[in-house]
């Protein structure tokens, strides 16, 4: 099933098609997981992890995710796979994690940099042109993670590259057909959204791996490689220094 799955449904599919390739590469092994719950017992719950994560690894090497993330999100898949073999993470739990992934902030940030991998590094704007949108999706995409800015929304931002096929079945255009000027609207409505969420210009750049870390652990309520039920341990209150002794008079 995995290699039906092309590295590029974020260019041409229906409403969402962004977002939805996005969720395909970072939660793969996580539907899969709760699918593969029914054979788990069948065929093992080593021999389902082991499977899922290869497929996984595969996807995000064939995918336009940053070079530098790619191997940091595959570590992850590794440690959640470790976890759901050694029987440290449920099926339950993996049911828990994906609930809530199509609206968390990793999905966000996934999307706003595979926009920038397929539309704008390709492109023929300026190198300025190019790190300035950069910092634009970034905004976007703290403003999606915050709830400031709804998924609805990009329909609008994404308007210029879109067109409808009938059947409410909305299409983007491939990066190869988009013109410059069509490349600038988007950018300039990503911008506008960003603003009007009150959003800071000097963003910090979100880590993608950081983020699918983060949301893992938030939803185990633990960090990784730590069984069910076990409370996370809290850091050691530091002791206040001593003040500085005062000479006797």
């Amino acid at each position: 099933m995995l290699e039906r799955i092309s590295p590029h449904l974020m260019s041409t599919h229906r409403r969402g098609g962004l977002i939805q390739g996005c969720l395909i590469v970072l939660s793969v092994i996580l539907l899969l997981a709760i699918i593969g719950g029914v054979v788990v017992f069948m065929y093992g719950r080593q021999w389902i992890a082991n499977g899922t994560a290869a497929g996984m690894r595969a996807l995000i090497q064939e995918s336009d995710l940053p070079a530098s993330e790619k191997p940091e999100i595959n570590a992850i898949i590794d440690e959640v796979r470790d976890d759901f073999k050694a029987g440290n993470i449920t099926l339950e739990e993996i049911g828990t994690i994906f609930a809530d992934f199509g609206s968390s902030s990793v999905l966000a940030t996934g999307a706003a940099l595979q926009f920038q991998a397929l539309y704008v590094a390709p492109s023929k704007l300026s190198d300025e042109e190019k790190a300035a949108a950069g910092i634009t999706f970034d905004r976007l995409a703290q403003a999606i993670s915050e709830g400031k800015v709804k998924w609805e929304n990009l329909d609008e931002v994404l308007k210029p590259i879109a067109y409808d096929t009938g059947n409410n079945n909305i299409e983007f255009q491939k990066p190869e057909a988009v013109s410059d000027d069509e490349l600038r609207t988007v950018i300039g409505q990503a911008q506008a959204a960003a603003d009007a969420a009150g959003v800071p210009a000097e963003v910090v750049k979100i880590d993608l791996s950081d983020e699918f870390r983060h949301y893992i652990e938030g939803k185990l309520g633990r960090p990784l490689g730590t069984p069910p039920g076990t409370t996370p341990a809290l850091p050691e209150p530091q002791e206040e220094p001593a003040p500085d002794a005062q000479p006797e008079p």
